[in-house]
């Protein structure tokens, strides 16, 4: 789809454990991939969901109510309970399946975070509101993002991340009020293009999708994620 509307990114930035995918997503005979910078850092990672993480959302839906619910997933401030740390830092799966008892959806946090649990400096999250993905995305977004577009003249820069730290971004690049946030909702797979003035210090221009009708509808489904007619 970046083909067809002859966008070529001369930076690629992903979050973990995608680095591979994007090579083989992106090739193709008039790129060299090679040549493209690829930045991989955890602070692209999905929102922690803490004691959420691979539940149900129907489940959990059920047992918090819709307000709750609606208020943890979408509000700027909704924050899960915790995770326990340690439980989840030593899960193992035997023929019972894992013995913390939580069915992560994830690789074990040891494994997805190894770099970034051997630098003290680094406090990983046990549980993230969305306020807490804007602090710990703003840095790298406004230190090497930006500066390395800045610095080395990139006219574009594709960004793989998720839903919430789809959102952040959008939030920064786009100066969305702490209370409009809740509204937005991230398609699943739908390229979002974001336009910044370079000339008058990357000031948001505008964003738009490359499918607009899937991306509607896709939107929709995410926001009623955990309902009957869409678990």
């Amino acid at each position: 789809m970046c083909e067809e509307f002859k966008l070529e990114p001369q930076l690629h930035v992903v979050y973990d454990f995608h680095k591979i995918e994007l090579g083989s997503e992106f090739s193709g005979e008039k790129k060299d991939t090679a040549k493209i910078p690829i930045l991989q850092t955890w602070r692209l990672n999905e929102r922690h969901y803490g004691s959420w993480q691979g539940q149900r959302k129907p489940n959990v839906l059920k047992e918090y109510g819709k307000e709750k619910y609606m208020f943890i997933r979408r509000d700027y401030e909704g924050k899960p309970p915790p995770v326990d740390l340690n439980r989840e830092m030593i899960q193992q799966e035997n023929e019972k399946g894992p013995s913390t008892g939580y069915e992560f959806k994830e690789p074990n946090r040891q494994v997805k975070y190894e770099l970034e649990c051997s630098n003290h400096d680094i406090v990983l999250p046990d549980s993230e509101s969305l306020r807490e993905v804007v602090y710990r995305l703003n840095p790298f977004l406004q230190n090497v993002i930006l500066k390395l577009a800045n610095q080395h003249d990139e006219s574009s820069c594709l960004i793989v991340g998720h839903g919430s730290s789809v959102r952040s971004l959008l939030k920064i690049l786009e100066g969305i009020s702490d209370d409009d946030i809740k509204d937005v909702d991230i398609p699943n797979g739908i390229p979002l293009v974001v336009e910044l003035d370079k000339n008058n210090g990357l000031k948001f221009i505008r964003k738009f999708y490359l499918d607009p009708e899937s991306a509607k509808i896709n939107a929709e489904k995410v926001r009623n994620e955990g309902f009957v007619k869409n678990p």
